[in-house]
């Protein structure tokens, strides 16, 4: 019965196949490998088949199909079965999905030029292991040669040139940030007695810093309209830069601060750079004393200073996000008496700033105290045993510095270097002496026109009193004569009764 029902399918196919486009099928429990031979003659395709087919397949439909919609049909029910069917050269070719398609593979060699390969790795890599790939499609290999910092890819054309034009994209000149810092100790007295002599503080007393300091020998100056002329670096705001380094270079002339150091780096934008200044010191960790009196001390060298952490993040032309991250420590006590450990300090300031090209953060507030135990001694006679005591002598010294770190960025245009840079701020550099004349004479001008001010309101005052004084005179010169009037009159009457 199941041949009949075959041949008879086979001679309504064939005569549908030759009389018109349209097919009328329906068939249960056919084989697979016998629909794909039906299919084939139908289609007048070859079909290659590597293995034998397992599997029957049911299909009803209530209208005639097309060729098109039996070869969906055919390639439906491969796909339910485990296999796929794929075009090649004038013929179909059927194999397992689960069978890896062969693709021919290239090798690519990439040499990174401004990334970090480690990085651009990482990217790569989670990239294509969350891609959903095709079934039969292999993913591509990519390994990193970290001594030339070069990608190798392995993969087909297609996904190789996705890869690559990703690659180019990442792989770009950064941008640079030229971070200019200054660590200064600041005498806050002498800073307050400075700005009262020189009337920068408008004649009051208080608690004021640096800002408010170089906030008053801003503008008034030739010099800002120069440095604007000949400086290329297109910094906004350029005379609040330079008020600053004339404070700066007023307040050193008359020992009110001190320049700890002034380092500078080169910082790639988004990736942090970092400025150490400090010392190696040795620290007592212990004492001991032997059974034969013998004192033992034990030293440990220690690294002790400031540590400053700068990211930048260009965020337009003119405008740099910086985040700043200071830290001081330091060592309160030299010296330990046995069993005991030095005591030490750390102080740390995080801060996020936005500041325009060249402008400057002022970070203060990390105060220094200090107490070191220092020994004085007689040569020779000092290091006698017992009687050496009375050669020696011990002084706790205490100190107490107020550190201020003033960070400043310079964004370096991309056609120029750090040499570039430098060259500009060297003629910024020369032009702050001229500043801090200019703003000199300047604040001295405004101080005097005060004074003058205050001299003619003075006299002017001293006039209205005197007019005031003369207008009462009179009045009371009247009011006496008036009196003395009435006197004589009483006096007139009373002799001459009537």
């Amino acid at each position: 019965m199941k041949t009949i029902f075959k041949l008879l399918f086979l001679f309504v196919l064939s005569s549908n196949l030759f009389s018109k486009e349209l097919i009328d099928i329906n068939f249960e429990n056919l084989k697979l490998d016998e629909f794909v031979t039906i299919v084939s003659k139908i289609l007048d395709k070859n079909i290659f088949i590597n293995e034998p087919l397992e599997g029957t397949i049911n299909f009803s439909s209530n209208k005639k199909l097309s060729k098109d919609e039996l070869l969906n049909i055919l390639e439906l029910s491969l796909k339910q079965k485990g296999y796929i069917l794929k075009e090649e050269k004038g013929f179909f070719k059927l194999s397992k999905i689960n069978e890896i398609e062969e693709k021919p593979l290239i090798t690519e060699i990439l040499n990174l030029k401004n990334v970090d390969g480690v990085n651009i790795l990482k990217i790569l890599e989670d990239l294509v292991n969350k891609r959903v790939y095709k079934e039969g499609t292999q993913k591509p290999i990519i390994t990193l040669d970290i001594e030339s910092n070069s990608l190798v890819l392995m993969g087909s054309k297609e996904e190789l040139e996705n890869l690559i034009t990703l690659i180019s994209s990442l792989d770009k000149e950064q941008s640079q940030v030229y971070v200019q810092a200054r660590i200064i100790e600041l005498n806050d007295e002498m800073l307050e007695n400075i700005g009262v002599s020189y009337g920068i503080f408008g004649g009051k007393v208080g608690n004021h810093n640096l800002s408010t300091f170089s906030a008053s020998l801003n503008g008034g100056s030739n010099s800002a309209n120069v440095v604007k002329d000949i400086l290329n670096l297109k910094i906004p705001d350029i005379t609040s830069g330079l008020a600053l380094g004339a404070s700066l270079n007023l307040l050193k002339q008359n020992g009110a601060l001190n320049i700890v150091s002034e380092p500078s780096i080169l910082a790639i934008n988004n990736k942090e750079s970092s400025i150490y200044v400090g010392e190696k010191i040795s620290i007592q960790t212990s004492s001991s004393v032997t059974d034969g009196g013998t004192q033992r001390t034990n030293f440990q060298r220690e690294d002790v200073g400031l540590t400053l952490k700068v990211k930048p993040r260009i965020s337009s032309d003119t405008k740099v996000t910086l985040e700043i991250n200071t830290l001081l420590e330091g060592i309160k006590t030299k010296s330990v008496g046995a069993g005991e450990n030095p005591d030490t300090l750390k102080k740390e300031i995080k801060t996020t700033a936005i500041l325009n090209n060249g402008e400057s953060v002022i970070i203060g507030g990390l105060i220094e105290n200090k107490n070191e135990q220092i020994e004085q001694k007689v040569p020779i006679l000092g290091d006698v045993p017992v009687v050496g005591n009375i050669f020696k002598n011990d002084a706790n010294l205490s100190k107490k510095s107020n550190l201020v770190v003033i960070v400043t960025p310079y964004m370096i245009p991309k056609s120029k270097d750090i040499t570039f840079v430098r060259n500009e701020l060297a003629q910024l550099k020369n032009l702050e002496d001229k500043y801090l004349q200019d703003s000199l004479i300047r604040v001295k001008e405004e101080a005097l026109k005060k004074e003058q001010d205050s001299k003619k309101a003075s006299e002017k005052l001293k006039e209205l009193d005197n007019k005031l004084a003369d207008i009462k005179n009179k009045e009371a010169t009247k009011k006496v004569g008036i009196s003395a009037e009435n006197r004589a009159k009483e006096i007139f009457d009373s002799l001459n009764p009537q």
